[in-house]
């Protein structure tokens, strides 16, 4: 007596089994090369799909189970990372030249930023060329770098945060490329996935390691570096700004006086958030800050981000 066909469960963990790209619970559709438990299990639900002998009765529970563990399973391609490369997503050749939007999304414990990409005329496009991530926990932040032909954009950022993504940012980068950065909120592990019709997105769950002090946020600045605590020197400073012409002053203080200063030009300031470095001498001992930003039109205030240091 042949074996009763399966279920609807179990063709879909035989679908699971070939490798077959689904929306899954953390949504975010995307493809991944079966793992041997995955095809093992596929193979003998598909078995058991066509009536054939070659499957015992309880071989179906036995499959969706090996089925379900492996899809659950962390690590590997479409797994969430701790930190470093999340791969790639995205076409080989893609249609889109600009950002078009940033989004959020949120799902049980997982919550998302979704970057949707137009063409030249502001259209919704309907692929994009591979984008790569990378979590950055020494900077606590996942960036993602664009494909070259992304030049423009219609959202610079978005500094709603939620549990786990924090401000979102998109930066043009000295080298020439543009990437996003999403701010880390709390400390998340990370993966990238293509959404289809021109999108990608980051998602997070909670977890990994420790999160250094977050950046310093300004209206017009950006400090990835230094971040509050002690510091030494020679002080690299990084970040990105939107100040005027793109110049971007960076001074050290100490005790409300004036220590050094020194100026440099950011990546960009017209169409987006433009990448700048500059460096600076050791800080004398003791609690000195760190600014980079522009005077104020008017009067002798300043107008940039700013962060407290303990020089050694």
């Amino acid at each position: 007596m042949g074996v009763p066909r399966t279920p609807h469960a179990a063709r879909r963990a035989a679908a699971a089994g070939r490798g077959v790209g689904a929306r899954g619970e953390h949504g975010g559709g995307h493809s991944e090369r079966a793992s041997p438990a995955r095809a093992a299990a596929g193979t003998l639900v598909r078995r058991a799909a066509r009536g054939t002998r070659s499957c015992a009765p309880g071989a179906v529970a036995l499959a969706l189970t090996l089925a379900l563990a492996a899809g659950c399973s962390g690590g590997g391609a479409g797994g969430f990372a701790d930190a470093g490369p999340l791969g790639a997503a995205g076409d080989s050749a893609g249609a889109a030249s600009e950002v078009l939007a940033l989004a959020r999304e949120a799902a049980g414990d997982t919550e998302r930023v979704v970057i949707s990409f137009a063409t030249g005329d502001g259209r919704r496009a309907p692929s994009v060329s591979a984008v790569r991530g990378e979590l950055r926990r020494d900077l606590g932040v996942v960036r993602i770098a664009l494909p070259p032909e992304v030049v423009a954009t219609r959202a610079t950022e978005d500094r709603i945060g939620g549990r786990l993504a924090g401000p979102v940012f998109v930066v043009h980068s000295l080298d020439g490329p543009w990437f996003v950065d999403v701010h880390l909120a709390a400390p998340a592990r990370a993966r990238l996935v293509a959404r289809g019709g021109g999108a990608v997105a980051v998602e997070l769950v909670r977890g990994g390691g420790p999160l250094p002090p977050p950046a310093a946020l300004g209206p017009n600045a950006v400090l990835l570096a230094p971040r509050a605590g002690p510091a030494g020197g020679p002080l690299e400073v990084a970040g990105y700004a939107r100040t005027f012409e793109a110049n971007v002053n960076v001074r050290l203080l100490a005790g409300g006086a004036l220590v050094a200063d020194t100026f440099t030009t950011a990546a960009d300031y017209l169409s987006t958030w433009g990448e700048f470095r500059a460096a600076l001498p050791a800080p004398p001992a003791g609690r000195c800050s760190v600014f980079a930003g522009e005077p104020e039109m008017e009067g002798d205030g300043w107008r940039g981000a700013g962060v407290a240091i303990e020089g050694r």
